[in-house]
C-alpha cells in the first residue's frame, strides 16, 4: 500500500472539499479562489512537492547510470509552473518580467543591469532547457513513452494536460460563473496540481529499479 492511499487523498481530497464548500459557504469559497488567494498558494505547494520528488528521482537515476533528460525537463517545467503561479516577477519588479514594459517602463525603479539580468534569466533558462531537451530528444521521447505505460506517468500526463488546457482556454473558462468568475479556473488548476503531486507520490512508492 505505502503512499498510495495518501496519493488518492491528495488527488481528490482538496477539490472535493472545495466543491462542497462552494455549496455550503459561497462567500468563503469566493475568498479562497481569489487571485493570489489560498487556493493558488496550495497549487504552488503541490507543484513544489512534485518538483522536489522529481528531483529526488533525477538524483536516484543519475547515481544508477540511467537516463535523466526526461526527469530534468519535467522538474524544470514544474518549477516554471510554480513560479508562474506565484507571479514572482510582479512581486519583485511590479510588472511582468517577459515584456517590454519591464525593460523600458517598470512600475518600480530597477537598475538597468538588473533589468537585463532578469530578462536574460527569463529567456535564457527556458532556452537552455529547450536546447537540452532537443539535443536529447530521442531519450526524452523514449522515457516519456515509458512513463505513459505506468500509472504515475499517466496521472502526471493528465495533470499537466489539464493545467495547460485550463491556461490556454482561461478566458473561456472564466466566463463560467459559479460562485465567482475565477472558481472554475482555480478548481481545475487545483485538480491538475493535485494529480501531478499524486503522480510523484505513487512513483515514490514504487520499488527502485
Amino acid at each position: 500500500m505505502g503512499r498510495r492511499p495518501l496519493a488518492v487523498a491528495v488527488a481528490l481530497g482538496p477539490i472535493a472539499l472545495l466543491v462542497i464548500l462552494a455549496f455550503v459557504d459561497p462567500d468563503v469559497t469566493r475568498r479562497l479562489v481569489d487571485d493570489e488567494g489560498p487556493v493558488e498558494w496550495l497549487q504552488v505547494a503541490f507543484l513544489l512537492l512534485a518538483a522536489a520528488l522529481g528531483a529526488m528521482w533525477v538524483g536516484r537515476r543519475a547515481r544508477a547510470g540511467q537516463p535523466i533528460a526526461f526527469e530534468v525537463v519535467i522538474v524544470t517545467l514544474l518549477l516554471a509552473l510554480a513560479l508562474g503561479e506565484l507571479e514572482l516577477d510582479r512581486w519583485l519588479f511590479g510588472t511582468k518580467l517577459i515584456g517590454p514594459r519591464f525593460l523600458f517602463r517598470p512600475r518600480h525603479p530597477v537598475a538597468w543591469p538588473w533589468r537585463v539580468l532578469a530578462v536574460l534569466i527569463g529567456f535564457g533558462v527556458p532556452l537552455a532547457i529547450a536546447v537540452y531537451a532537443l539535443t536529447r530528444l530521442r531519450e526524452v521521447v523514449r522515457s516519456g513513452l515509458a512513463a505513459l505505460g505506468e500509472p504515475w506517468g499517466r496521472l502526471l500526463f493528465v495533470g499537466c494536460a489539464l493545467f495547460g488546457m485550463t491556461n490556454v482556454f482561461e478566458k473561456a473558462v472564466n466566463r463560467v460563473h459559479f460562485v465567482s468568475h475565477t472558481f472554475v479556473e482555480e478548481a481545475l488548476e487545483l485538480l491538475a496540481t493535485c494529480c501531478i503531486a499524486a503522480a510523484y507520490l505513487i512513483r515514490s512508492d514504487a520499488p527502485r529499479r
